[in-house]
């Protein structure tokens, strides 16, 4: 039951956004984890008490009890701690009318002044029927008078003294107590207009007692509690123990303040008190589609029947009683009070999970409850959580190259586990798994394996770089548990995107895609890597690149380990190098904006870790990144998490490339020395349209001069050829058919040139001089034509 209609709490799931489907190993965090990004999460929205859980597969996956019941007893949350559902309840009235229309006791359409003692009638539209179907969708044209009636028959600490009925009566009988022509009814005709209703859905509670002929809550509890194992579970507080009762919370001066224990004769619409077990009950039920325990509570028919929309274009997120999220894609209810939103109850049949979460807070858990979509989402029961790879040292997968793989896992059920065999596969004929099966002996809830799985690979013939996924079966006495999925890179790409990203939200961001994108539509191959997920590389394996490109993504409020020393002194070694650079993110500067690191290397000042003007770029005049571009960096196909851009300023030989909106504070900067760097304050992957991340992308690659000419030279096979390539060492010759004096010219990754000679045109053939491993250009030139080659040497 709330004062904020279903469709408010719609429209703020819309502005978080879609689950992303990344793809890399790190899917999700622990379930230790999880816990602790809510209780930081509970803080930051003065959330009191909090019990939670996650099934899926037919299985409880996760649950959580955290924080105070009752703050003035010290009662902790437990599973023994009931909490009030809200408008949650509703899902309740639902189901026990469906059930009484699954025994023809009525029909969606039927008028319910056929079945009530007294008339409803729409004052502005006498003529126009209510129906049983416009009650459940919200379209009856009945609205709720807090201020005038609810507030006033709300009682704290005891039940309400107002029958369901005497209610009914006087609110929409004209001439009742409590009936307003204008106060209990919209101003739209019934089945015209959507509008929220509590009171629309106390009507249909007491419409049960009328056709049941027993008392709702009577009704209610032998038809849909009992059978599902709700014991506890009542409409009354004097059916309970209120000391094991979670108090309701709002906030005051910084003060938690108490508001006691409601009641109102609005039970149908928001007064069921639960537990975490048994609400969980009721989610297993949903998902086995009406029944529990091999007992049918409701057909599945019927209940697919309540989660479709009724009136489409009047109510496009709401069927019988059930709402709609369709950002998430999941079917449910929430409940809250005083504008908040206290629980939840949602599901998603497609990949059959459940999320039930309960609180008694004085702010919106709407982050929570996101973040246990997300883990359902992904949850498997076991997870690759590290990903040891062994090769010849460089971390370069290349041809008859032979890799070992160490792996660590965790058990992300809720029982322990033992003697779990674990099988390796992929399709792909380039590699070969040559020892593809190990075992783990045992492994804990929620625990790591106390040595890593291990496996071996062989590379075949790589023409090319390609991303390849590994499938990791789980099987115990020969029944498959589970898989888990990650990727690896093989061969060689141009650009390397390193994603130093641990928030949970990192999936839903995808913020990877939007730079592998830009980089592709710019025709370079790039590899992703996850340095929180694999070896942590050295300089040499990020100079086998013809630039880095570094991005922190979202922020992190229990987990910021961006930057550490560690990793300093990778970035400092590698542009001590001559490297090129781009580094993205918003958090850089709260990280490590004081540290000579950040000032040496990455020439800026940190001046704001929060820039609170309109999020957009806008570039200085007459620099070569900058110069005539703009764009927002919220909104559009952007991953729109810029929460924090900050405020920095160059300093040591750098200049300004972009500036916020009308404003002089800097939101970017190059750097040209020994190396190149471009750092932007703000995330890259935020920018609003794939068209000016392609643009300022194509700018910083051009700005690192690897958008050379050298795509645009002439060739041809029949004049030039080099072998062998790729050269495993070997001798390499050029053989040629040059009528005229030719320079040839080599250069390495990073466009620099290392090597130019003559090549006598009275030979055929000529020798090339020794390369170290790397990636070549080789440029022919003369009078005539121009030629280029691109070798490997491993």
């Amino acid at each position: 039951m709330k004062k904020v209609n279903l469709l408010l709490i719609f429209c703020i799931a819309l502005s978080v956004g879609i689950m992303g489907q990344g793809n890399y190993n790190q899917k999700l965090v622990s379930g230790n984890t999880l816990n602790e990004l809510i209780e930081a999460q509970m803080e930051l929205h003065n959330i009191s008490g909090l019990s939670a859980t996650i099934i899926k597969n037919d299985m409880e996956v996760w649950n959580v009890n955290l924080g105070l019941a009752n703050r003035e007893t010290g009662l902790q949350v437990t599973d023994s701690v009931s909490f009030l559902l809200y408008s949650a309840t509703k899902l309740f009235t639902g189901i026990g009318l469906m059930q009484l229309w699954e025994d023809d006791l009525f029909e969606l359409d039927d008028p319910i002044n056929d079945y009530l003692p007294f008339t409803v009638t729409h004052p502005d539209f006498p003529d126009t029927d209510i129906t049983f179907r416009m009650l459940m969708s919200h379209v009856a044209g009945i609205d709720d008078n807090w201020s005038g009636v609810i507030d006033d028959v709300m009682v704290f600490n005891y039940d309400t003294p107002i029958s369901l009925g005497d209610f009914c009566y006087n609110y929409f009988s004209e001439g009742g107590s409590y009936y307003g022509a204008n106060t209990s009814f919209t101003d739209s005709e019934p089945g015209t207009s959507w509008k929220y209703s509590n009171t629309a859905v106390t009507l249909l509670g007491y419409l049960i007692e009328l056709i049941a002929d027993q008392d709702y809550t009577e009704y209610i509890e032998e038809h849909i509690l009992l059978p599902l194992e709700m014991n506890t579970s009542t409409y009354y507080l004097s059916n309970l123990d209120t000391s094991f009762l979670a108090n309701e919370y709002i906030m005051d001066n910084n003060e938690y303040y108490p508001l006691g224990f409601r009641s109102c004769p609005l039970l149908p619409a928001g007064f069921l008190h639960t537990t975490r077990e048994e609400i969980r009950n009721f989610q297993f039920m949903l998902l086995n589609k009406g029944s529990y325990n091999n007992e049918s509570v409701l057909d599945s028919a019927t209940l697919n029947l309540m989660q479709t929309i009724q009136y489409p274009d009047i109510a496009p997120y709401t069927g019988l009683i059930f709402g709609y999220d369709h950002i998430n894609d999941v079917w449910g209810h929430t409940g809250g009070m005083n504008q908040n939103i206290k629980t939840s109850v949602f599901h998603k049949y497609d990949e059959n999970w459940g999320v039930s979460m309960l609180c008694n807070g004085a702010e919106d858990p709407w982050s929570i409850i996101f973040m246990l979509y997300q883990y359902a989402h992904e949850h498997e029961p076991i997870t690759a959580e590290f990903i040891e790879v062994l090769d010849d040292g460089d971390l370069i997968l290349n041809n008859n190259e032979e890799i070992n793989l160490n792996i660590d896992l965790r058990n992300q059920i809720l029982d322990d586990l033992e003697d779990v065999k674990v099988v390796i596969t992929c399709e792909n004929e380039e590699v070969l798994i040559t020892d593809s099966v190990d075992v783990i002996q045992n492994i804990y809830s929620g625990e790591l394996t106390t040595n890593p799985v291990h496996f071996h690979l062989k590379t075949q013939e790589i023409a090319s770089g390609f991303e390849q996924a590994f499938t990791l079966t789980f099987s115990q006495n020969g029944v498959v548990i589970g898989t888990t999925d990650f990727t690896l890179f093989f061969g060689e790409a141009e650009i390397l995107i390193i994603k130093d990203e641990e928030h949970f939200y990192s999936q839903r961001a995808d913020a990877i895609s939007r730079y592998k994108s830009a980089v592709e539509n710019n025709d370079f191959s790039c590899r992703e890597y996850d340095i929180n997920g694999y070896n942590f590389p050295n300089e040499d394996f990020l100079g086998e690149f013809n630039a880095v490109i570094w991005f922190t993504g979202l922020d992190n409020v229990v987990f910021n380990d961006l930057f550490n020393e560690e990793q300093q002194l990778l970035i400092g070694n590698y542009l001590d190098g001559g490297g090129h650079f781009f580094i993205s993110g918003q958090n850089v500067g709260d990280a490590i904006g004081e540290t000579v690191f950040f000032h040496d290397y990455l020439h800026a000042n940190h001046l704001n870790p929060t820039y609170n003007g309109y999020l957009r770029a806008e570039g200085v005049d007459d620099t070569q990144i900058g110069d005539g571009l703009s764009f927002n960096i919220f909104g559009g196909d952007g991953t729109n998490t810029q929460n924090s851009a900050s405020v920095i300023e160059p300093i040591n030989g750098a200049q300004a490339i972009f500036k916020y909106f009308a404003s002089e504070e800097v939101a970017g900067i190059s750097f040209e020395g020994d190396y190149k760097l471009v750092f932007l304050s703000f995330g890259f992957a935020a920018i609003d349209n794939q068209a000016d991340r392609d643009e300022l992308m194509e700018r910083i690659l051009n700005f690192f001069d690897l958008n050379t000419n050298i795509s645009d030279i002439e060739t041809s096979e029949d004049e030039v050829l080099i072998f062998p390539n790729p050269s495993n060492g070997q001798k390499l010759t050029i053989k040629h058919n040059f009528s005229v004096p030719t320079t040839m010219r080599i250069y390495n990754s990073l466009g620099q040139l290392i090597y130019e000679s003559s090549v006598m045109s009275t030979s055929d053939e000529s020798e090339m001089p020794d390369l170290e491993r790397g990636e070549y250009v080789v440029v022919f030139s003369n009078a005539s034509k121009t030629y280029s080659r691109k070798i490997i040497v491993f």
